[in-house]
């Protein structure tokens, strides 16, 4: 065996060590329910779960029914003004929320993971390479021939 093997082997092994590390360190269980959790709007003394699926309009739809529902039982949800019409307060509970699908989630969530995870050990593999360039004296190693 050889210096290069060895070293090559060497990094192989703390590679998979960092990434479990970060793995561990993040959470990654917690990562994914957090990007797959349901919607969850709050107004109020309410909290409103949706599926992650819900558009904006079935979400004002359904926050509209429950105002309606609420006042014509004579209560006023905390949500507005009790003038106010339940599809006004239902775009003033929304605001301004947008459907954000499944994969662009999961890219913002596991995107700082992959880059803790990955790029370290990448910088040590081409730091490791550059250092053996230098001290073979700035040449390239020759391809064996068969």
């Amino acid at each position: 065996m050889n210096w290069k093997r060895g070293l090559l082997r060497l990094w192989l092994v703390l590679t998979v060590a960092w990434v479990g590390l970060c793995a561990f360190v993040f959470d990654v269980p917690t990562l994914w329910h957090n990007a797959t959790a349901p919607i969850i709007i709050k107004a109020g003394n309410y909290e409103l779960e949706f599926p992650l699926d819900s558009t904006r309009a079935e979400i004002i739809t359904a926050i509209s029914g429950f105002v309606s529902e609420e006042r014509a039982k004579g209560y006023n949800p905390v949500m507005g003004s009790a003038n106010d019409e339940p599809s006004k307060v239902a775009e003033d509970v929304v605001g301004k929320y947008d459907r954000i699908s499944l994969p662009v989630r999961l890219w913002r969530v596991f995107l700082p993971l992959l880059l803790t995870a990955l790029l370290p050990p990448i910088a040590a593999l081409m730091s490791g390479y550059a250092c053996a360039f230098v001290v073979r004296g700035f040449r390239f190693e020759p391809t064996p021939k068969v």
